[in-house]
């Protein structure tokens, strides 16, 4: 039997209302707080759904589902106040739709596919043609009947995936339960009504078995949305407890990631600290050498140079001997030179430098520079301009004889790689508590791929096999001590322009 069924019959009576006087149940009441429920379970799944849709399938499905049945439930109430077609057959038709959405979406809980099966889509094609005849034949007994099995099979359909698919869970339990209750109820009232027919009596007369049968219907669509709702739960836990699962597993597998990589990098750090140590003692090797070679290698080249010069004061010698002594002596002192600037580099980098910080005076300072140079710049016709803008007691914190080096070496620079009849500016300016001085040359310039070589030991940059006389190693002599004084050092060029070569060094207090 069916909801249409329940109120077939007599129209209400004139209260509106179809009492069971023996058990005084006001069924519409029944009906309309059934579907209440029903829309409120409705809402409910609605929002599991909103926030679980992702991972949970099936809740769009089953509530529509029970949107679909609280129509019917609502259309069957108005029994007596709307036509037939609208509170019995549109009413099932409804509730019919609601049911297989029901089946549906249970199927896609449990991890099913959605399958309607050939018996439904008969089912729903024939029955338009049943609601057609129904309403020819005002009986209405195709029509019943087939809803009524159709109905009854969908039940049974549920029962049978819930007890292979369910589990042995609470809400399964629950929902297998009560739809076996009412099928059992259906099948009941279906032969009641056809072995023992009332002639002229509708199903909401003061009958127990019309009583029982409504709020089988009303208990039934109300125990399924708890049902349906507590196994979505039971999803939800599942799927949480698999979420915590794998992340504890991730946090494991992180963890052991972690102290692996702790290991190497204590491994690591163990053989950069061998490494380390490896290399100090090569440095201090390579100084100590340096440092006693220093004195065996300066003796050989001081005798070579007295004695070249001793020769060139022999006015008896013919002038080709007296020019091969002066190459001798030129190249004597290239070499001590060379020497000088290895065992400073040597020592730089050993950190054995020793520095004497104090006030050296600027005016001093360039005068003492430029007396060393200008030979070489009146050699080469080379023009010597300072730009000094600043007191004459101005003063910087640096090795005064350190400092002179650097000055000494940037100018021959400045002079060596200059054009000829160039100039050399000498400049310096006092910004923020510190002194810039700068060296600039009207010079060739450096190439711009070759810039970034400038300040690596024993590299001239092409100079190589130039007749310009160089080691290599004075740039990064004078940048390292300038730097071992506290200042910096760098440069700017411009290829056909020239190069300008700066330091800043603090300013002495006065």
């Amino acid at each position: 039997m069916v909801w249409g069924k329940c109120i077939a019959g007599r129209p209400l009576d004139s209260s509106g209302k179809n009492k069971i006087a023996m058990l005084n149940i006001d069924l519409r009441s029944v009906i309309l707080l059934a579907s209440i429920m029903s829309m409120l379970m409705a809402g409910v799944i609605f929002l599991l759904r909103r926030s679980f849709s992702p991972s949970i399938q099936g809740l769009t499905g089953w509530a529509q589902g029970s949107v679909l049945s609280f129509a019917a439930a609502l259309l069957i109430a108005t029994r007596g106040k709307l036509p037939d077609f609208f509170s019995l057959t549109l009413a099932n038709l409804l509730l019919l739709t609601g049911l297989v959405y029901m089946y549906l979406s249970m199927r896609r809980l449990l991890g099913l596919a959605a399958v309607v099966r050939p018996w439904l889509w008969l089912g729903l094609a024939v029955t338009p043609v049943l609601v057609w005849f129904a309403h020819v034949e005002p009986s209405y007994v195709i029509f019943r009947a087939l809803i009524g099995l159709l109905m009854v099979v969908l039940f049974l359909s549920m029962v049978r995936l819930l007890w292979r698919e369910g589990g042995a869970t609470m809400p399964a339990r629950l929902m297998l339960t009560v739809l076996l209750m009412h099928t059992a109820v259906i099948v009941g009232s279906a032969a009641y009504h056809w072995v023992a027919p009332s002639a002229g009596q509708g199903l909401l007369e003061a009958q127990p078995i019309q009583t029982l049968y409504v709020l089988s219907y009303a208990c039934t669509f109300l125990l399924l949305n708890i049902g349906f709702i507590l196994m979505a739960s039971d999803r939800m836990r599942s799927q949480l407890e698999n979420s915590i699962a794998e992340y504890t597993q991730s946090e494991r597998e992180l963890q052991r990631h972690r102290d692996h990589l702790q290991d190497m990098v204590q491994e690591q750090t163990v053989d950069l600290i061998q490494a380390k140590e490896a290399a100090e003692a090569v440095s201090r090797t390579k100084s100590e050498f340096l440092a006693s070679m220093s004195h065996e290698l300066r003796t050989p080249l001081n005798a070579v140079l007295g004695h070249a010069q001793l020769l060139d004061l022999d006015t008896t010698l013919p002038a080709n001997v007296k020019e091969q002594v002066g190459e001798i002596e030129r190249a004597g002192r290239h070499l001590l030179a060379l020497v000088n600037d290895l065992i400073d580099l040597a020592r730089i980098e050993a950190g054995k430098i020793s520095l004497a910080l104090e006030p050296v005076n600027i005016q001093s300072l360039f005068r003492d520079s430029l007396g060393m140079v200008r030979p070489a710049a009146d050699q080469h016709g080379i023009t010597l301009i300072v730009d000094a803008d600043v007191a004459d007691t101005m003063a910087v914190k640096a090795d005064s004889a350190r400092l002179c080096q650097v000055m000494i070496n940037l100018l021959s620079n400045a002079i060596k790689y200059n054009r000829p009849q160039g100039q050399v500016q000498l400049a310096c300016r006092v910004n923020d508590g510190k002194l810039r001085v700068a060296v600039a040359d009207t010079g060739a310039g450096i190439p711009l791929e070759l810039q970034n070589r400038l300040f690596t030991a024993f590299d001239r940059l092409g100079k190589e096999l130039s007749t310009t006389e160089g080691t290599g190693i004075g740039l990064i002599i004078s940048k390292r001590l300038i730097e071992a004084m506290g200042g910096t050092m760098g440069f700017a060029s411009r290829p056909g322009q020239g190069s300008t070569f700066w330091l800043e060094l603090p300013v002495a207090p006065a």
